[in-house]
């Protein structure tokens, strides 16, 4: 990304790095890569600049403006060859690339090669962070500047299939204290309000910043400097702390079509559960009723059938019925009467 997310051979990362066209078509992404690039450049002002895991290498580019010249290292061929297509006639002889991997760059780079490094976006892909932050800081001992930024993916709780490590604040801060005497950075997607003439870009912009409620573990990315003089780098994070474009709107708005598309094709999974459309959940229903209305009507014809076995059981029961059963039973045990009664029943009525 605006450091590159692969820095393995094994993990080619292209999904996930920023291409000239994705910085071209802004966003707030864009912006917040851009920012911290910018922030880098201005203090890299006529130095040799390593961009390591430089991806396609627009933050070289960028960087290429204000040094004396850039190296772009990255462990994608194919990413390398972007970037050096990518070269601005103007920058040509300033900036180069080359393939390789990052820590294997480090542990055989000399500690006077460059005035200056710049690693954004790359350590969290790297399977042994650990060591590629001592090979930095074995050139910082050297006094070479070192700029460098971490996501903070582990506090918003990201899913990244290139991510050898989630960064959360305490893992960062743990990481970054193996250099000798960082300066911590917070870079925050903040919110601001700006009146300018309509269709005039502002010339300058004249405001205050507010101490963030949330604190550090809530930054979106934490970057380190080391050996950047104090005013020199309070004075680059404050003026380059306004460059980022009013991307808020138009970010919302992709969200809230986001939202909008997720209603849509919940209501189609639901309707294709249902049925072919919306009527088919009417149906269910119906179906639902009819059965419950079928099942009352055979409870109240078994109830009714209850009650009649109920009578019947009542008239045998009574003493008039019993009177006759009794008579019936004395004149049956007559000599000759059930011989009667049986040849009756052989001849019929």
């Amino acid at each position: 990304m605006a450091g590159e997310p692969a820095l393995s051979a094994r993990d080619k990362g292209a999904d996930e790095r920023l291409t000239a066209a994705d910085i071209a078509a802004g966003g707030l992404l864009a912006a917040s890569h851009v920012h911290r690039y910018e922030l880098a450049a201005s203090l890299c002002g006529g130095a040799r600049v390593l961009d390591l895991c430089c991806g396609t290498g627009y933050g070289s580019r960028l960087l290429a403006r204000e040094a004396a010249s850039v190296l772009g290292v990255d462990v994608a061929p194919e990413a390398v060859e972007a970037a050096g297509a990518a070269v601005e006639p103007e920058l040509a002889g300033r900036v180069g690339f080359e393939a390789a991997d990052a820590l294997e760059f480090l542990r055989r780079c000399a500690a006077d090669r460059f005035d200056a490094v710049i690693c954004f976006e790359g350590i969290e892909h790297v399977p042994e962070p650990e060591a590629l932050i001592d090979e930095l800081a074995r050139l910082t001992t050297a006094g070479t500047r070192l700029v460098l930024s971490l996501p903070n993916s582990k506090g918003f709780e990201e899913r990244n299939d290139f991510h050898a490590t989630d960064f959360g604040f305490e893992e960062a801060r743990a990481l970054l204290e193996r250099l000798p005497e960082p300066v911590l950075l917070e870079q925050r997607l903040a919110e601001a309000s700006v009146i300018v003439p309509a269709g005039e870009a502002p010339g300058a912009l004249a405001g205050r910043l507010e101490p963030a409620a949330e604190g550090s573990e809530w930054a979106n990315h934490w970057l380190a400097a080391v050996n950047v003089p104090a005013g020199e780098l309070r004075a680059a994070s404050v003026r380059f702390s306004f460059l980022a474009a009013p991307q808020a709107s138009a970010y919302l708005r992709v969200l809230e079509e986001a939202n909008a598309e997720l209603l849509r094709m919940n209501a189609r999974l639901s309707r294709s559960w249902l049925g072919l459309h919306d009527a088919a959940a009417a149906a269910v229903l119906r179906r639902m009723d009819d059965a419950k209305a079928e099942a009352e009507k055979w409870r109240r014809i078994a109830d009714n059938n209850d009650w009649g076995r109920q009578e019947l059981e009542a008239r045998l029961r009574s003493p008039g019925h019993r009177t006759v059963e009794s008579v019936m039973q004395a004149v049956g045990s007559l000599p000759g009467v059930g011989a009667a009664r049986r040849l009756r029943r052989k001849l019929g009525p």
